[in-house]
């Protein structure tokens, strides 16, 4: 009887906190490699980017490739009061190119430079949602 319980209590705590042990928050400066970061497809369903205040530069370019879900989307954001830029400082490419990324929120952030802001790219890219700081609970 007790094995038997002890069985249906693993059962049920690893059903109802499946994601909680894989999500990380990266909380990152203009000073740490937030390029490595936030290029390619490293980021994971349920992981959250915290940029602090200041200019993230970088002549590469930035492709953002990240994979979520609709129950736990990719998340890039500004630090709470912060004004966080990505700047790309000359012409030549786009600040932002984002291919074939699903579920991803780049949320609070002041997109410069660059030939263009952001482009999308690939078929296969969606639900992907732009937006300000959240004000009074409203994005």
């Amino acid at each position: 009887m007790f094995r038997k319980r002890s069985v249906v209590f693993l059962l049920l705590f690893g059903v109802a906190y499946p994601a909680t042990a894989s999500a990380t928050v990266y909380q990152l400066s203009p000073d740490d490699d937030w390029f490595g970061v936030l290029s390619g497809d490293r980021l994971k369903p349920g992981d959250e980017v915290v940029l602090a205040a200041g200019v993230y530069r970088d002549r590469r370019r930035l492709v953002m490739s990240h994979r979520g879900t609709a129950a736990q989307p990719v998340v890039i954001r500004a630090a709470e009061g912060g004004r966080a830029v990505l700047h790309r400082p000359d012409a030549k490419q786009n600040t932002i190119n984002i291919v074939g990324a699903q579920y991803l929120i780049l949320r609070g952030l002041e997109i410069t430079g660059g030939s263009s802001g952001i482009r999308l790219m690939k078929s296969n890219t969606h639900v992907c949602k732009f937006g300000n700081r959240s004000r009074a609970g409203k994005q």
